[in-house]
């Protein structure tokens, strides 16, 4: 009689699972990079400023060739992408999106809604600052340091976590 490994239960179990439940999306990351098999290089929330791709991967399980599936970008509340598509990835994996632009892409928040028919699958936001964090040393003219200040990059990013904590969504 021929055996069944525990591998291959569990394999047809999970598939059953998301055959029931459905397509699912999850561990969404953004980067500046990714390797040749589509993993994200030093995904973050916050990105450096001007670079010329930024890239969203995640994984999923459950879909099927020919589903509809969105995904619409947005820059500071403004939609710059809305790219409705037939699914053609297959059952599960990693996906990777990118925007680019020869010229660098402009520093703000970058906001990413993936769906698939009507069904919000997965979002996030990620920033790209003018300047990461920098302080400086400030003087009175007396050569001592009268404290440090932070530059308007900085500001924008306490501001960004301060609300990200807020909302939970903090990607």
């Amino acid at each position: 009689m021929p055996t069944v490994s525990a591998a291959a239960v569990s394999a047809c179990l999970k598939q059953r699972a998301h055959a029931r439940c459905g397509p699912t999306f999850h561990t969404l990351v953004f980067s500046r990079g990714v390797t040749s098999d589509g993993r994200p290089i030093n995904p973050a929330a916050v990105l450096p400023s001007r670079g010329k791709e930024l890239h969203a991967t995640f994984e999923y399980v459950g879909m099927q060739n020919g589903m509809s599936w969105s995904q619409v970008w947005a820059v500071n509340g403004q939609q710059i992408v809305s790219k409705p598509d037939r699914w053609e990835a297959g059952s599960q994996g990693r996906r990777t999106l990118s925007l680019t632009n020869s010229q660098g892409l402009p520093d703000g928040e970058y906001h990413l809604v993936l769906t698939v028919g009507d069904r919000v699958m997965a979002e996030g936001t990620v920033m790209a600052l003018v300047k990461m964090v920098e302080h400086r040393v400030c003087s009175r003219g007396n050569g001592r340091p009268d404290g440090l200040h932070s530059t308007d990059g900085a500001a924008l990013l306490v501001a960004f976590l301060r609300r990200a904590a807020l909302s939970g969504r903090a990607h």
